[in-house]
């Protein structure tokens, strides 16, 4: 589900709940100031294609979605950029009380008082030849069920920088195999509290927090954990994909080196130029 329909949901659905109708927005008057609407209200079903319609037009306008310079960046215990964080985790699995928190950081690359929301996919490695353990089935039936938290906003001891004016809603989505895991979240906040980010500057846009409460049954095997991609809120409908940055982090005993065998597969070639062919003579 992306961000900016989980967006527009979210502000209809309060709308709904309140009793009330939804002012629609024309193409022109969005370009020019996001929250400007019409004395004219629609029913917020009609509004959310009507909201579709008005951001189809101005994603054509600024030539579709891009993202080119926007980066993803993976850290334990805080933010990246600040002084704590770190990309390798050594976990207390014996202490029922520990939690490890991994947070999810980026550089927008553009910048937008659009701001909405993120989706992003982690990937949970078990090192080659082995498996995941208990400590790792975060499911409601699994041995460390309700482990695994996310947390976005509202949270007094959230250390950095985050893009979002106000709360929004999301969700979090565990799938796992023996050798592997896949952590899908989703946050957006609603039409009318979008946020500003600047081009350059870092924002953590939520944090995974791991717990072992119940099982820590294999919390002492190496992972690599991988931020495999994210689709970022710029505007409805401008929700371009990155896969770039520093998406790799470690967690295993000390001296272990989980990332080494994923982040060798997985980075990109060497860009080279085109050689031009060279006539043959006859």
């Amino acid at each position: 589900l992306p961000a900016g329909l989980l967006r527009i949901a979210f502000t209809a659905f309060t709308a709904l709940l309140a009793g009330g109708p939804l002012a629609p927005v024309h193409a022109a008057a969005a370009a020019a100031s996001p929250a400007a609407d019409t004395a004219a209200t629609l029913h917020p079903k009609e509004w959310i294609s009507h909201r579709l319609m008005v951001a189809d037009s101005l994603l054509q306008a600024h030539g579709g979605a891009h993202a080119e310079r926007a980066q993803l960046l993976l850290t334990w215990d805080a933010p990246y950029g600040l002084k704590r964080a770190r990309a390798m985790r050594t976990p207390r699995c014996d202490d029922a009380r520990a939690a490890d928190t991994l947070y999810l950081s980026f550089i927008p690359g553009r910048t937008v008082d659009t701001f909405s929301g993120f989706t992003g996919v982690l990937l949970i490695h078990a090192m080659p030849g082995d498996t995941l353990g208990a400590y790792w089935q975060f499911g409601k039936a699994g041995a460390n069920g309700g482990g695994l938290t996310a947390e976005y906003d509202g949270v007094a001891d959230f250390p950095g920088r985050r893009p979002y004016r106000a709360q929004g809603m999301g969700f979090v989505r565990l799938q796992r195999t023996p050798t592997a895991a896949t952590l899908r979240l989703v946050y957006a906040v609603g039409q009318e509290v979008l946020g500003h980010v600047d081009a350059d500057s870092i924002y953590a846009l939520g944090r995974v927090v791991l717990r072992h409460e119940k099982s820590h049954d294999g919390c002492e095997r190496p992972v690599c954990i991988e931020w495999q991609k994210a689709t970022i809120g710029y505007a409805l409908k401008d929700e371009p994909e990155v896969a770039r940055g520093e998406r790799f982090v470690g967690f295993g005993p000390v001296g272990s080196d989980p990332v080494a065998p994923f982040k060798t597969n997985t980075a990109p070639r060497a860009w080279k130029p085109k050689v031009a062919a060279t006539p043959t003579s006859h």
